[in-house]
């Protein structure tokens, strides 16, 4: 047991250096919000600090074959995870076509199949999941747009994961694994849960994380052979859902920029804190996630209906907020 913490802890002091030397690298270098000023007031900040994810990521691969005495993590899961951080860099300092991303995002879901064969079995499911993956790591980037929401949201769905895992005896992954992202968030979130941020996430955060949380989901989903833990991420995804569907109907277009997430209009409509916002929807995915786990210690069937149940009353909760939402946009 000293072994592990030992070098938890080193590894932790690793992750917070790199941290710390990459802000006065990317001022210098001019990776900052300076071309695309926030119009909240917020002051120029540094981008791509979530490229800590990574690392952490990284470190895990390094540390979980050498000491922990388990199998390194695949190589098609680090291969597709080092493809998105690289690319989602880029596009934070430079810029980088649409299309380029998505493509990059596909080849990267597509060696996820190989981490998970049985999504090969049949063609429709091969389609299934590479939609439902690309969709959720754009869901993870398209919420990263507040201080504080992408590092305190994923500390509870990581938190959630690794209670299921290591407390409640369903060992459907490695338990280094969460804890290695778990450092990297809490980390990040030291840096930008603040009324003026450190630095943010960028892309190269929220895409790397919420491809992190998608392995996840993914094991999870596999081990308990249906969709329910799909309800540990529900404010996320339903958040995203109904706002793509929205604009859909409105005939705008999904790959452009917007203000109609519920968490943005309630900021820049109804002037709400941005750190109070995220500490809603983490605290309200919080409620979800122990509900969740509740239910699991009764039966299957029970923690279906309950993901059910949570999803229609989400639903039901941004169409009586968005009304009022709305009208106040219109005034």
């Amino acid at each position: 047991m000293i072994l592990p913490a030992i070098i938890l802890s080193i590894c932790f002091l690793i992750l917070t250096a790199l941290e710390a030397a990459y802000l006065p690298i990317a001022r210098r270098k001019g990776w900052t919000t300076a071309h695309n000023v926030r119009e909240d007031g917020h002051p120029v900040t540094v981008v791509g600090a979530g490229f800590i994810f990574y690392v952490a990521m990284i470190l895990w691969s390094f540390s979980a074959s050498i000491f922990y005495n388990v199998d390194a993590p695949g190589s098609y899961f680090l291969l597709g995870l080092t493809m998105l951080a690289a690319t989602s860099f880029a596009d934070d300092v430079m810029g980088l076509k649409v299309w380029v991303r998505l493509a990059v995002q596909l080849i990267a879901v597509l060696f996820l199949c190989f981490e998970f064969p049985v999504f090969t079995t049949d063609f429709w499911l091969v389609l299934l999941f590479i939609f439902c993956v690309i969709g959720f790591i754009n869901a993870y980037n398209f919420m990263d747009g507040i201080n504080g929401m992408t590092g305190s949201y994923s500390i509870v769905a990581l938190c959630s994961f690794l209670c299921i895992n290591n407390f409640m005896g369903m060992h459907f992954t490695s338990g280094t694994y969460i804890i290695y992202a778990l450092m990297g968030a809490v980390i990040f979130t030291f840096c930008n849960f603040r009324r003026r941020a450190i630095a943010f996430a960028g892309d190269v955060g929220s895409i790397s994380m919420g491809y992190i949380v998608a392995v996840l989901l993914a094991q999870f989903i596999l081990y308990v052979g249906d969709a329910s833990p799909i309800v540990l991420v529900a404010v996320y995804t339903t958040d995203t859902l109904a706002t793509v569907i929205r604009r859909l109907i409105e005939g705008e277009n999904i790959f452009t920029g917007h203000r109609k997430h519920i968490y943005e209009q309630l900021h820049f409509n109804r002037r709400v804190s941005q750190l109070k916002i995220s500490s809603i929807y983490s605290l309200l995915q919080l409620c979800i996630s122990c509900g969740y786990l509740m239910t699991l210690r009764i039966s299957p069937e029970t923690s279906r209906f309950y993901t059910l149940a949570v999803y229609s009353l989400l639903v039901l909760l941004y169409i009586c907020m968005l009304i009022p939402l709305s009208r106040k946009r219109a005034e």
